[in-house]
């Protein structure tokens, strides 16, 4: 079984491409594994755009936004959305409120299944037409709200380790977490998504 997440954004060349890119990141930083063996466990991350047509290049501030976080973005392009790419993913993100009403057009089915990558509800504004500045707030708003939690356990229920972007810690230090005690992490979010995936237990919606 593939766990696979899709972030939306409107054109594709600019916020949800960054946020992939991330996400790809932190969760091979959060596996151990490198972004390239993601496909191994079966992790796909992939990003589209509910108004995007086919193969559009990003801009050259989208290109300049994501290079400060050390993405490159020039073989970059576009990606429709559409309610097989919404239903066959096991989480759906996106960045605005817009989104969410294409896709109630599309597929009100689908689109029951979307939520804000930012777990606080806010939306991360389109940056076309504005300055660099404004450019650079929301790949840094990207920045700080791509971090899904991520909580790995063997097939019998023996923790792994518990990681958060930037903080490594030995399997030996981690806290043991039993299912018995998995209600107090699932409690920090209203709305947590949970697939196993090859004996692993993928939880997103927010930092555990």
């Amino acid at each position: 079984m593939t766990f696979s997440i899709l972030v939306l954004c409107t054109g594709n060349i600019g916020r949800s491409p960054l946020a992939e890119a991330i996400l790809c990141s932190r969760l091979a930083e959060g596996l151990g594994v490198g972004v390239a063996e993601l496909a191994d466990l079966d992790v796909q991350v992939s990003s589209a755009g509910t108004r995007a047509p086919e193969s559009r290049a990003p801009s050259a501030r989208g290109i300049a936004m994501a290079a400060r976080w050390g993405v490159d973005m020039t073989g970059h392009r576009s990606t429709p959305a559409s309610p097989e790419l919404v239903r066959k993913a096991s989480v759906v993100y996106c960045m605005d409120s817009s989104q969410v009403r294409d896709l109630e057009v599309m597929d009100p089915v689908a689109a029951q299944q979307v939520e804000m990558l930012d777990p606080t509800g806010a939306e991360i504004p389109d940056p076309r037409g504005h300055d660099d500045a404004y450019f650079t707030m929301v790949g840094e708003r990207i920045s700080r709200r791509s971090m899904p939690g991520l909580v790995g356990f063997s097939p019998r229920w023996r923790p792994v380790t518990l990681q958060q972007p930037g903080k490594r810690r030995s399997s030996a230090s981690a806290t043991p977490i039993s299912p018995a005690r998995w209600g107090l992490f699932s409690g920090l979010r209203t709305r947590l998504v949970s697939v196993t995936c090859r004996g692993v237990l993928f939880v997103c919606g927010g930092v555990v």
